[in-house]
């Protein structure tokens, strides 16, 4: 059982009067669960072969060509509003070969998301988009369109565990990639237990600042995070990579 202020999203083990994070009263409430599905008692099956891969495999996502990933990674996104998660989560799964699938948790089908979908340039038939569906209906859908990647937007919405996420790669023998795009509280961590970040292999931080929407590694089972290539723009078409420091001199 688990508790979770309205206001700022951060997760309690029990019920406490004030959140001790955001200092709001009486705004803590017990934490939905997520009902049980089919999908939850599939078994993991793999083989050592592939098992192995997943440490020296690399996944390639072209609009991102300075971020390092292997095979079945689970990437968390995580960012103040407004500080562009959604629209890495879209660039980041159009730039998977192959089919991938969206599921919008947060926001439905309709004009807002396509304005996002527009200013992240998607616009391929193989970039399946879902809204309101159950986790036995994500799994359907995602062996329907034979996915590559699977990104949720966000994780805290539709009350999945980082062990749920790791589930739906292993069941899911053709899903190389999930994204969570996660909630953050006031203190800029991620709202809820500290099992995501630690569960997680890749950990992204997206922030508007004096460069535009930026994005940078916090955490990478896969590079170095305090390098210029474990950052990047969240917007651009053609080049996300931010300028070297000899490109800078050199202008």
């Amino acid at each position: 059982m688990a508790y979770v202020c309205v206001d700022c999203r951060s997760w309690f083990d029990r019920h406490v009067p004030m959140c001790t994070a955001c200092f709001a009263f009486g705004r803590v409430v017990l934490r939905p669960e997520r009902a049980r599905s089919n999908a939850d008692y599939q078994p993991e099956v793999a083989n050592a072969r592939d098992i192995a891969r997943t440490a020296w495999g690399e996944l390639a996502v072209r609009t991102y060509p300075n971020l390092k990933l292997g095979p079945k990674s689970l990437v968390t996104v995580v960012g103040e509003a407004g500080a562009g998660k959604s629209t890495w989560c879209c660039r980041a799964l159009d730039g998977i070969r192959g089919p991938v699938l969206l599921v919008s948790v947060e926001e439905s089908i309709g004009p807002s998301l396509a304005a996002r979908l527009g200013r992240a340039a998607v616009k391929r038939a193989d970039f399946g988009v879902a809204s309101a569906c159950s986790v036995d209906q994500l799994v359907g859908l995602a062996r329907q369109y034979e996915a590559r990647a699977v990104a949720i937007d966000s994780v805290q919405t539709s009350v999945f565990s980082s062990r749920d996420l790791r589930h739906l790669a292993a069941i899911l023998p053709k899903l190389e990639l999930v994204v969570a795009v996660s909630q953050v509280n006031k203190q800029g961590r991620i709202s809820g237990t500290n099992e995501l970040e630690h569960e997680c292999d890749v950990l992204v931080r997206c922030e508007q600042g004096s460069d535009g929407l930026t994005w940078h590694l916090e955490k990478s089972r896969y590079q170095p995070v305090d390098t210029e290539q474990a950052r990047g723009r969240v917007l651009g078409r053609t080049v996300e990579a931010l300028p070297e420091p000899e490109e800078d001199a050199n202008a």
